[in-house]
């Protein structure tokens, strides 16, 4: 397991340049034309380079911290819809890029505007992997471009009733896939407490699911649990996000530990 720095890895290249300053991010939320949404990665005085060399299988991040209110949904979102964007000034191509929520609040999937009362085979099904009924895949489980877009959509005029012609035609995702969860999944680590191989679920389940992808990124929940331990051992690189502050960086070494 390596830290996401600003470092090069044997298989990808992944730099991200130098930090930014407070304030010089420009995140842009979903539900305003999402294929603008490259520009979050911007620094304030120049461009962040960003760069994936791939080799065979897809880039893998988790995006954790025990810690909440960190940012780590905001930046695994935001992070996500750039890459399938791309941007031409910027030198990034569009990546294929599936993105996993595993927090049960199942925040990203409110993110995109997803009834998550609709959705098909759950997250915590393909954790359980056949323990109960029939086994689930990764593929079953998953919303695509066209979900997300009709999803996004369907939000967006319910909450602009007033405007007649719906909603705006650049409201259009592509080349982004999501794994979404739900409060269902809060139950797995019970289900799972005593099951030989629990920390692999993720890592398993996605074998031979998510090779057509570039780039993979994990949401992972406010916890050092299961949940969380599966997003480190199905990753390739971990990303922390961290608050310059006292109680934030308190846990840092705790945290460090466990992803090492």
């Amino acid at each position: 397991m390596r830290l996401l720095k600003l470092i090069s890895s044997w298989s990808r290249m992944i730099v991200l340049g130098r930090g930014t300053s407070s304030g010089a991010t420009e995140f842009l939320f979903l539900s305003r034309y999402l294929n603008e949404s490259s520009r979050c990665i911007r620094l304030a005085d120049r461009p962040m380079g960003l760069r994936i060399q791939s080799m065979t299988g897809p880039v893998v991040i988790a995006c954790i911290n025990h810690k909440g209110g960190v940012g780590k949904t905001t930046t695994a979102v935001n992070l996500a819809s750039a890459l399938a964007v791309g941007n031409e000034e910027m030198g990034i191509s569009a990546r294929k890029v599936l993105l996993i929520d595993l927090d049960p609040k199942g925040n990203i999937a409110t993110t995109f505007g997803v009834d998550k009362k609709t959705l098909g085979p759950s997250m915590n099904e393909l954790f359980k992997g056949g323990l109960e009924g029939s086994p689930v895949s990764l593929a079953q489980c998953v919303l695509g471009p066209v979900n997300l877009t009709e999803a996004m959509r369907a939000a967006f005029e319910k909450q602009h009733p007033e405007r007649k012609r719906g909603a705006p035609k650049k409201l259009k995702i592509e080349n982004l896939w999501l794994l979404p969860a739900d409060l269902d999944l809060a139950g797995v680590e019970i289900d799972l407490a005593t099951r030989i191989g629990r920390e692999n679920r993720l890592r398993m389940a996605m074998e031979d699911s998510v090779g057509h992808f570039d780039v993979v990124i994990i949401d992972t929940p406010a916890a050092l649990g299961l949940l969380t331990v599966n997003a480190l051992a199905a990753a390739q690189w971990v990303l922390i996000p961290v608050q310059a502050e006292f109680y934030a960086l308190e846990n840092m070494s705790q945290l460090m530990n466990t992803v090492r």
